[in-house]
């Protein structure tokens, strides 16, 4: 659980993210995205065949490993601070910072999940948005799975639903 987040590259470069908000506007949290280490600042295609879009929005979920929440919370605890409640708000409280260098010691990480926008690219299919994603070294959840009918998704999201937790 995260962050729902739009990265938008001009000719392959970061121009500025935000959080979802309301679904209409959000926070301008490029500043604090730039020190995600996942995220690149330029794109270079793993493939040198792919040539870069001018426009590319990329969405994804922001979020705290739970390793790292765990050890956030010892660090506020030694330093007399409150603890986070849980590593979807330390996520979000994080983004919204307004020293960069804070949110970069707290090792915010992402997973790219979709394309919202792409100028002179045709994409056909999830899985091949996916695979530009990946193509431009953004991690997308390795657990993606193609299902050919209802009964595979219904069967995927109980095994998930049995591993959440973890």
């Amino acid at each position: 659980d995260g962050v729902a987040i739009t990265l938008w590259y001009e000719r392959g470069l970061f121009a500025w993210g935000a959080t979802r908000g309301d679904g209409f506007r959000g926070d301008d949290v490029t500043a604090n995205l730039r020190t995600v280490r996942q995220i690149p600042l330029k794109l270079e295609p793993v493939d040198r065949q792919q040539g870069i879009p001018p426009v590319l929005e990329v969405r994804g979920e922001i979020y705290l490993p739970n390793k790292e929440f765990q050890r956030l919370n010892e660090e506020r605890e030694e330093a007399g601070e409150p603890q986070f409640a849980n590593p979807r708000n330390a996520a979000a409280g994080t983004l919204k910072l307004l020293d960069p260098r804070v949110t970069a010691k707290r090792r915010l990480r992402i997973f790219a999940y979709a394309i919202g926008s792409v100028e002179d690219c045709e994409l056909k299919t999830n899985l091949q948005c996916l695979e530009l994603i990946r193509g431009f070294g953004l991690p997308v959840n390795p657990h993606t799975r193609v299902c050919e009918n209802m009964a595979a998704v219904i069967r995927y999201c109980s095994e998930w639903d049995k591993k959440r937790n973890d």
